[in-house]
């Protein structure tokens, strides 16, 4: 007997993600590979290498099977398949394949687009449960809003910048924070929603350095926690340069701690470069960098 269960991400140990599996969409279709051995078809995926983040095992697969050349990839939940008592674990996730090139020398035949799922399946006890979690994720995804924040979103603003900041007075760092988000011009507030609940928000500040015109510098950056790494940090983003652009800035800056990895990961992957390190010769003595970006 075969069983397929899901679980919220990072809910399962790290090391047991054996497989990365990558739902893609093209032109508005589900991308399908079909084996050269074969004659039924596949989503895209395969096996971790050992050491491998899972995340890059799904960038790597998606381009090994497919030819993806530009996409996004966004983590949908783990998955387990239970078969004979022996229970494995991989990874799905979604992706937005903005083009394709050649498909790569592999054990890959060919790929084709689909409307939906495919007939011929080479594992149709479990791929229908995996395409069905991904299309409601998806659906889900369709419902998300990029808008400008306003004075009704401080509660959950402050709430985000609660968790973020680890003071010793959250309450009231958080609400001078905010306060100052809505009444200095220079600072510009966006939220992301899904179903009109805020899951994050971006503040932007332009030109924040003296003599520097046309410059710009991400001041804040804040996911709910229930929703990080489902690629709603790096839509914000995105759509935050592109208004930049529309308001003739240039450049943007971010600063992040040098002890904070993931924030440092995070920009390198939104092709954010590095550019200075500020000194700091506090007690802490908690460096910073400085990462910048041409638009």
């Amino acid at each position: 007997m075969l069983t397929v269960n899901f679980h919220d991400l990072n809910t399962i140990e790290d090391d047991k993600l054996k497989f990365a599996v990558i739902m893609a969409k093209h032109e508005g279709k589900w991308i399908f590979v079909r084996h050269k051995e074969r004659l039924t078809w596949e989503i895209p995926g395969g096996h971790r290498e050992k050491g491998e983040d899972i995340y890059l095992t799904a960038s790597r697969e998606l381009m090994e099977e497919t030819g993806a050349k530009e996409f996004r990839i966004i983590p949908v939940c783990v998955y387990s398949v239970t078969r004979d008592e022996t229970k494995s674990f991989g990874q799905l996730f979604y992706s937005d394949v903005e083009s394709l090139d050649e498909l790569p020398n592999s054990e890959i035949g060919e790929i084709r687009l689909f409307n939906t799922i495919p007939e011929r399946l080479t594992y149709p006890l479990i791929q229908p449960y995996l395409f069905e979690k991904v299309e409601k994720f998806h659906r889900q995804l369709a419902m998300e809003t990029i808008r400008p924040g306003n004075i009704r979103d401080r509660s959950n603003i402050e709430e985000l910048i609660k968790v973020m900041i680890g003071d010793e007075n959250p309450n009231e760092i958080s609400k001078l924070v905010v306060d100052d988000f809505f009444t200095n011009s220079s600072y510009h507030v966006y939220v992301i929603e899904i179903l009109n609940v805020v899951k994050g928000f971006g503040v932007i500040k332009f030109n924040p350095f003296e003599g520097g015109n046309g410059i710009a510098e991400f001041v804040w950056l804040g996911i709910d926690k229930d929703s990080k790494r489902a690629g709603l940090g790096s839509k914000l983003v995105q759509y935050l340069e592109q208004y930049s652009r529309e308001n003739g800035i240039r450049k943007i800056y971010v600063k992040t701690s040098v002890t904070n990895k993931s924030a440092i990961c995070f920009w390198i992957m939104q092709d954010y470069k590095f550019e200075a390190r500020m000194l700091d010769f506090s007690l802490k003595s908690y460096d910073d960098y400085y990462l910048g970006k041409e638009l």
